[in-house]
C-alpha cells in the first residue's frame, strides 16, 4: 500500500511562507512609502506641490496593489496544489490564510488609497 505524496514535494515551506507575507509587506512598504512621499513633497520640496505627490502615491499604490495580488494568487495556487494532497492540514491552513489576508491587505490598501483622490496630499 503506497501513502499517498505529499504536499511539502509540491509546493516548498519558502514558497508557501513568502506568498502568505507578501501581501502583508506590500501593505507595509505601501503606508511606510505614503507617507514618507507626503513628507518629502508637501514639507521638503514645497515647489513642487500637490500634483508630483499625488502622481508619485498613485505610483506607489498601483505597484504595492500589484504585488499584493500576486502575492495572494500564489496564495490560492498553493492552496489548490495543497488540496489534492493527502495530510496538508498544516500548508492547507498557512495557504488559505495567507489568501484571506491578501484579500483584506488589497482592499486595506485601496481604502488608504481614497483620501489621496478624494483630498490633496499636500493641506
Amino acid at each position: 500500500m503506497s501513502s499517498a505524496p505529499s504536499y511539502r514535494h509540491a509546493v516548498s515551506n519558502l514558497r508557501l511562507w513568502l506568498s502568505a507575507f507578501v501581501p502583508a509587506l506590500a501593505w507595509a512598504l505601501h503606508l511606510a512609502v505614503s507617507y514618507g512621499l507626503v513628507e518629502l513633497y508637501c514639507y521638503q520640496f514645497t515647489r513642487m506641490g500637490d500634483a508630483v505627490a499625488v502622481w508619485a502615491l498613485s505610483a506607489v499604490t498601483l505597484l504595492t496593489l500589484v504585488a499584493a495580488f500576486a502575492g495572494t494568487l500564489f496564495c490560492y495556487w498553493n492552496r489548490r496544489i495543497i488540496l489534492n494532497r493527502a495530510g496538508a492540514h498544516r500548508g492547507l491552513f498557512i495557504a488559505t490564510s495567507g489568501a484571506v489576508l491578501g484579500v483584506f491587505m488589497i482592499a486595506t490598501i485601496l481604502m488608504q488609497t481614497l483620501p489621496v483622490i478624494m483630498v490633496p496630499p499636500c493641506i
